[in-house]
């Protein structure tokens, strides 16, 4: 699955499951978070965008985000586009219990956002479309 966070977070602090429609949530969900203005198609930072020259309009500016570029040049990835850094998750279905899926995540992102300047802000996995609220802490 694709994933990232945006600006926002879901309506009421919805766990999973969530809308998590641009304009869903109080504040709205919003695009990504995107303070280094790297630009995607998705980014919340449109206005920083266009005035840069990277201009999210289709055709006018390519993003040139993958896990290669990244790992060549950390500033060509929104900050919190996991996906496009580190690729798309995978999850491992529990064989017990078909309810449960599990992700591990090993890689230290050295140009990540610190987990407090994310936190309650909506996570958003692509498989159609699945939205939470971003917590910190560790569970086993």
């Amino acid at each position: 699955m694709n994933w990232h966070i945006h600006v926002g977070k879901p309506f009421g602090g919805q766990g999973v499951g969530a809308e998590c429609g641009a304009m869903a949530g109080s504040p709205p969900v919003g695009g990504h978070c995107d303070p280094t203005f790297a630009c995607g198609l998705a980014t919340d930072e449109v206005g920083a965008c266009d005035v840069i020259g990277r201009s999210v309009v289709e055709g006018e500016f390519v993003y040139p985000c993958s896990p290669e570029e990244y790992e060549k040049n950390p500033y060509v990835c929104e900050v919190v586009d996991c996906s496009g850094k580190f690729g798309a998750l995978k999850f491992k279905i529990d064989k017990h219990n078909k309810n449960i899926a599990k992700v591990v995540a090993s890689d230290v992102d050295e140009y990540g956002p610190q987990l407090k300047l994310i936190e309650d802000r909506a996570i958003t996995f692509h498989c159609g479309s699945l939205c939470g609220t971003l917590s910190t802490g560790t569970h086993k």
